[in-house]
């Protein structure tokens, strides 16, 4: 289980499903098998955003990460990517 602390809310991946919290008390569920794109983006003043599309046009934008988490977000992004590939696979 991975975890990735954002700026007001929690990612978390169990190798197959990633989990967004948010501190509002929503959460939302995405199986990376319908996942078109997690990605890192540069917002302004430096700030690195991260992005998720999914399936017909869902998923989320805009989320903050830290800058002291970016080495744990792109650990986060190698196992999403590497357990999509383990996928692909089968």
């Amino acid at each position: 289980m991975m975890e990735l602390i954002l700026d007001g809310g929690l990612l978390r991946f169990d190798g197959e499903v990633i989990e967004l919290f948010s501190e509002r008390g929503n959460s939302d569920r995405y199986h990376i098998r319908y996942l078109n794109k997690l990605e890192f983006a540069e917002g302004r003043k430096g700030i690195t955003l991260l992005n998720l599309r999914y399936g017909g046009g869902g998923g989320f934008s805009g989320w903050i990460i830290p800058e002291e988490n970016m080495g744990q977000a792109q650990q986060f992004m190698n196992a999403v990517q590497n357990a999509q590939a383990a996928l692909r696979k089968n």
